[in-house]
């Protein structure tokens, strides 16, 4: 059998593996498995070893293995999303006098309630400046607090957040019915994209049993073209596989050491 048969019989023993990968993102870190199929092997191996006539047959699926520790990172920091911006108050920036006044309005004095109204009326759309905070979905891990953004909203969106804040008011009658809340200032940030800009945190990880997994092979299939590795042999090379704790010695070493014991 010649060497490249000989290494399309060992690139046959290939199958689905995991490995256990270390991931981090902002302040949380833990080990995952990461599984890999026979395809995605067989690419990482051939982009690392060439030795191409020893793949044809073989199904090779292209595969980055820091894509996925990073996207596997990700969701394990942040399993339910982020980054969102979630606003810190309904009353933007420039109406935080006016509202003051309206919790301060004095309903009996009728002549107050007149100026109120009219500054009411008054309200136009535009940018409106809002603090936000920039969280995780489950407000456990801030990427940026109190950050200020500017939220374009029409006067009929201005007034319905003041009815919002200030509700039962009857400075409000005729003026505007539709009261609005939170979820409006934090629908238009999402969509204006406001947290995109601090979705910064570090994310990723890495997996030292792949790397090993790939070199080992890279290993055993140079030693097949070189003839070390023979039909007679080839099974003692292929149980240094068979334990995901051989990768940490060079395949070389163990094989040494096998034989020795034998």
């Amino acid at each position: 059998m010649d060497s490249i048969e000989l290494a399309k019989k060992a690139l046959k023993t290939i199958g689905t593996r995991s490995f256990s990968c270390w991931l981090y993102g902002g302040d949380w870190d833990t080990y995952e498995q990461l599984t890999m199929t026979e395809g995605e092997l067989l690419y990482l191996i051939n982009k690392e070893v060439g030795f191409d006539s020893a793949f044809e047959g073989f199904e090779l699926v292209e595969t980055d293995v820091e894509s996925q520790i990073n996207d596997m990172a990700r969701e394990g920091a942040w399993p339910d999303g982020g980054p969102m911006a979630r606003v810190n108050g309904v009353i933007p920036e420039e109406l935080e006098d006016l509202s003051d006044d309206l919790e301060e309005l004095d309903l009996d004095d009728e002549d107050a309630v007149n100026r109120m109204r009219e500054r009411l009326k008054a309200i136009k759309g535009g940018d409106y400046t809002f603090s936000f905070d920039i969280v995780d979905g489950s407000y456990s891990y801030y990427f940026a607090e109190d950050t200020e953004e500017e939220i374009h909203l029409t006067a009929e969106e201005v007034l319905g957040l003041l009815l919002g804040e200030h509700g039962g008011s009857p400075v409000f009658d005729g003026i505007c019915s539709k009261a609005f809340d939170e979820d409006l200032i934090n629908d238009k940030a999402e969509k204006a994209g406001f947290a995109d800009e601090h979705d910064n945190v570090e994310v990723g990880g890495r997996c030292e049993a792949i790397d090993q997994f790939v070199a080992a092979w890279g290993t055993l299939l140079d030693k097949i073209a070189e003839d070390v590795v023979t039909e007679e042999n080839l099974d003692l090379w292929l149980r240094y596989f068979d334990d995901d704790n051989n990768l940490e010695t060079d395949i070389e070493e163990w094989v040494e050491d096998e034989m020795k014991e034998e």
